[in-house]
């Protein structure tokens, strides 16, 4: 009889600290919505610290205006934004995600890039 409620013990006490993700909230933006948001971000990132070297109208401010155009363009603000990319690093295994799949488009898009003809082959 001891054997049996030792062993249903462990059973409850394994089933309750098996590895559940924790549910996301509805205002958190979606694992979609959140990759294209980055995505875009990085490529304005990109294109800006390389315009900023032939034009000087490019500040940090003109910087910030493109994100907030993006963020527009996404139907998001910068609060709703913020708050869904703090809550991505707070919960490593969604954020593990997100970012193992942004790297894999950004990949694919820089493979697509250089496998034009013509492209810079380096």
């Amino acid at each position: 009889m001891k054997f049996f409620f030792i062993s249903i013990c462990s059973c409850i006490f394994l089933c309750a600290c098996g590895g559940q993700q924790a549910s996301k909230p509805k205002h958190i933006l979606s694992h979609q919505s959140m990759e294209k948001i980055l995505l875009d971000l990085a490529k304005a990132d990109a294109l800006w610290e390389v315009q900023r070297y032939k034009d000087t109208s490019f500040t940090e401010d003109s910087l910030f205006v493109i994100y907030q155009q993006i963020l527009a363009l996404h139907k998001t603000d910068k609060k709703n934004f913020f708050k869904s990319f703090d809550w991505y690093l707070a919960h490593p295994d969604y954020n593990s995600i997100l970012m193992d799949s942004l790297n894999n488009k950004a990949q694919r898009l820089r493979q697509n890039q250089f496998s034009r003809p013509g492209a810079y082959q380096p």
